[in-house]
């Protein structure tokens, strides 16, 4: 191989570049397509010298084994690769080898970010795990390369790696921007979700960026708002959440969430204060003093009480309200809605267990008695609230008003029996038996009514 390779290089010297073309293909045959990258570089300079094309795709894997042994060979070459789609990407990642290996950090960082674009424009997501430590050595922080990423991530459908870049990249918006830049970095954002063709839980993220920039316009938007209120337990967006409602100069409802960031396990004055300086005022008393949780009770403290209750009634367990469920019963008044809107967000707030705010939302439904569909259904919705709220009176006033206009056996004997359960938890225990008795003689085969009526018999 050495001889034959003196024997081109004499070839190319005396200019005898055909010869030198046909020695050179000659031993590659031979060789099986050698490895040698210089007789590779004999064979395109022979080329070369009488002006035919180069083979683009021998040409970068010659250049891809070249760059490991000498760079600067590698870049004179690289300029000889026409441009071609087809290999498009791999001549992008011999540029960025080149630029690294050069210290020159601005092609570095376009190459990069050129070969990002690319791998989306094609569905191709995965990049060289050496491409991830390029970018975390030299541009850790760089938003855009984070939102490409973010693109690529999607398109795998790894929504755990996903969140996590969506969340930091919302942050930094507000930790690293001006005003102006912060818009610019959250519609870039924006418009990366908008174009991910699946986002299912990630949609929370994508709403909370559309209230940021668009504000709260209909109906809709304060929907996604209850939503993001809800989903949102990270604590620096919780603080960009309180921001936006301090300056929607909603000043009941900043108040009251900043009770809820208070007790998230994440709590850090120090940030708000660097940060969001205009916040700090809700996180410290007159005195200056800044407040801290005191949510707290003497684990000491026996609060048990002796059971006195009859061996058929289970005690259900009262349903605390939190600052977080006041908060969403609090954004109710911030807008209008119609009956059918009230319905679905009482509803919506129930599934969620967040019987204090759902029960707002059916105070606020008006009632028409002409409507007895409608009336029993908000009715129905309300007695669930007040069951697990532990307010049995107010039970019992609901399921009269329901009674008083019920057109059927079934909702008839359902009130009923809520009446007469609300009754038992209240220890008054005759009237519970009347109505239990009640039912069971319109229909004796209400098991849950015969069974709670033998009980109370049996006391």
């Amino acid at each position: 191989m050495v001889d034959s390779i003196r024997m081109i290089q004499q070839m190319l010297a005396e200019s005898r570049f055909v010869d030198a073309q046909k020695a050179a293909e000659t031993e590659l045959i031979k060789s099986e397509g050698s490895e040698n990258i210089d007789l590779w570089e004999l064979l395109f300079r022979s080329l070369q010298q009488q002006n035919k094309e180069l083979p683009t795709e021998y040409l970068v894997n010659f250049i891809e084994k070249l760059i490991a042994v000498d760079i600067d060979r590698a870049s004179k070459w690289l300029v000889q690769v026409k441009e071609d789609e087809k290999f498009r990407q791999r001549v992008l990642l011999i540029k960025i080898l080149i630029a690294e290996n050069k210290g020159h950090p601005e092609e570095l960082y376009q190459h990069i970010s050129n070969y990002q674009v690319l791998r989306w424009e094609k569905r191709t997501p995965t990049i060289p795990l050496s491409l991830d430590s390029l970018i975390e050595k030299y541009f850790m922080h760089d938003f855009n390369l984070k939102l490409q990423k973010l693109a690529l991530d999607l398109l795998t459908y790894n929504f755990v790696a996903s969140e996590k870049k969506i969340i930091e990249l919302i942050v930094s918006c507000f930790e690293k921007s001006s005003q102006k830049g912060r818009r610019e970095k959250l519609q870039g954002l924006l418009s990366i979700l908008n174009d991910a063709e699946k986002l299912f839980s990630l949609e929370i993220y994508r709403n909370l960026i559309q209230v940021i920039l668009g504000g709260i316009s209909d109906k809709r938007d304060f929907k996604k708002l209850i939503e993001i209120v809800i989903y949102i337990e990270d604590f620096k967006l919780q603080v960009i959440l309180l921001d936006f409602f301090s300056n929607q100069s909603w000043s009941d409802l900043t108040h009251d969430y900043s009770l809820i960031l208070r007790q998230n396990k994440d709590y850090s004055f120090v940030y708000i204060e660097k940060y969001f300086s205009n916040l700090k005022h809700h996180f410290v008393k007159k005195s200056g003093h800044v407040l801290v949780d005191q949510n707290k009770t003497d684990e000491n403290v026996d609060l048990s009480l002796e059971n006195t209750k009859p061996d058929f009634y289970v005690n259900r367990e009262v349903v605390e309200v939190s600052e977080q469920e006041k908060l969403l019963a609090q954004l109710l008044k911030y807008n209008e809605f119609s009956k059918e809107q009230l319905w679905d967000v009482a509803s919506g707030f129930i599934q969620s267990e967040f019987y204090y705010a759902g029960l707002k939302a059916c105070e606020l439904m008006p009632l028409d008695h002409e409507d007895t569909i409608s009336t029993l259904r908000c009715f129905y919705l309300k007695i669930i609230c007040l069951s697990k709220l532990g307010d049995y009176r107010s039970v019992i006033d609901k399921c009269f008003e329901a009674l008083m206009i019920s057109e059927n056996e079934n909702d008839f004997l359902s009130f009923l029996y809520a009446k007469a359960d609300a009754y038992i938890h209240l220890e008054d225990y005759s009237n519970a038996k009347e109505d239990l008795s009640h039912i069971v003689k319109i229909d004796e085969r209400y098991r849950l009514a015969k069974e709670k009526l033998e009980k109370l018999n049996a006391i």
